[in-house]
């Protein structure tokens, strides 16, 4: 019983995987990197929505303390 249920578990995590993997038609992500000097979040979104169509704005780290505004978008 347990060998059977052990075979039934892996079929339906190998289904479970199989669904989950992102086939030929997923959009590409793409990101820039905008204004080096400092970020703010609101502008940061702001711009990022503005210049590409889904994009999505955040404040990321640059090193030493200082952040940078990078843009996510659909290429």
């Amino acid at each position: 019983m347990a060998k059977l249920f052990c075979s039934f578990f892996f079929v339906l995590l190998i289904f479970s995987v199989a669904s989950i993997v992102p086939g030929s038609d997923a959009v590409k992500k793409c990101q820039v990197a905008w204004n080096s000097y400092g970020c703010e979040l609101g502008i940061c979104n702001q711009w990022c929505s503005q210049q590409y169509k889904n994009g999505v704005g955040a404040c990321s780290t640059s090193g030493f303390g200082s952040h940078t505004c990078l843009c996510v978008y659909d290429c």
